[in-house]
Formats: C-alpha cells, structure tokens, sequence
C-alpha cells in the first residue's frame, strides 16, 4: 500500500554522494584531451541509481573567444542492471 504523505508530495528530493576523476593531457596548445571516472551513490536507501561514468572529451579553447567540446560517455546504472551512452557537442562563446 501507499503512502498518502508520499503520492501527495509535490517533489521527492533525493541525496546522492559523487565523484569525479579527471586525467587531463594537453595534445598541443589550446587542444586537451580528457578523461574521466566518475561514480555516484544515493543515500538514504535511494541507490536505485547508483553508478558509475566513464568519459572521454577533446577541447580546444582559444581564451576569449570560444570553447568547442566534443565528448563521449559511457553510464553503467548497477543496481537496475541498465547503460547509457552519450555523444554530445558543446560551444561556449565569449568565454
């Protein structure tokens, strides 16, 4: 059965504990490669989503003018036996 204090909540907040690894290599000036570990635990018995990302990200930065961020990721959710991989592009201007 239900709880009515829950099914009428306007949200649910949940608490999670992260980190984060990054191994950075600058490939030539302004060009860095990146790569990271990143691992995350719900806490008070929300571990439903506890996982762990593998990255990888290529920037180039020319100060002042723009950022261009391509970059791959790799999440592996354990505890409900599901992944996901994401591609993505991201452009900063003026940065």
């Amino acid at each position: 059965d239900k709880d009515r204090d829950t099914i009428l909540s306007d949200h649910i907040s949940v608490r999670a504990l992260t980190i984060e690894n990054d191994l950075i290599y600058e490939v030539i000036r302004d060009l860095k490669f990146t790569l990271g570990f990143d691992y995350g635990a719900g806490l008070d018995s929300f571990n439903g989503f506890d996982n762990y990302t593998i990255r990888g990200e290529l920037m180039y930065r020319k100060p002042g003018l723009a950022d261009w961020r391509f970059g791959i990721r790799h999440t592996e959710y354990f505890n409900i036996d599901d992944e996901i991989d994401t591609v993505y592009f991201k452009i900063g201007l003026f940065m």
